[in-house]
């Protein structure tokens, strides 16, 4: 018996995107640990790459797909440089909460 076909549903995705920017704002806003951070941010990019996809699947381009290529290299040099940074504090303070940044102003 043959499968019926996937329909795509914008909104299914779209609130999927937002769903997981919820999630990732709630992370950046209540988590002490930078790692823990880290990740919620990385959250928020990955709800805007699904929303931009989504919404070029919709309308039948390119661009979100290009966007959100964009929007995957913007994390990862974000993710490395925020790992070295926590490397960084921890070598320092021997911590990786959020409080010790405060520390490090000029």
């Amino acid at each position: 018996m043959p499968s019926a076909p996937v329909v795509f549903d914008i909104r299914t995705a779209l609130v999927f995107a937002a769903l997981m920017l919820g999630v990732g704002l709630f992370g950046l806003m209540r988590r002490r640990n930078m790692l823990l951070v880290l990740m919620s941010l990385e959250l928020v990019f990955a709800a805007a790459a699904v929303a931009f996809v989504a919404v070029a699947h919709h309308v039948r381009t390119y661009n979100g797909q290009i966007f959100a290529v964009f929007i995957i290299m913007v994390a990862a040099a974000q993710a490395a440089i925020g790992v070295g940074l926590v490397v960084g504090l921890y070598r320092h303070r021997n911590s990786i909460s959020t409080q010790h940044w405060t520390g490090l102003k000029g």
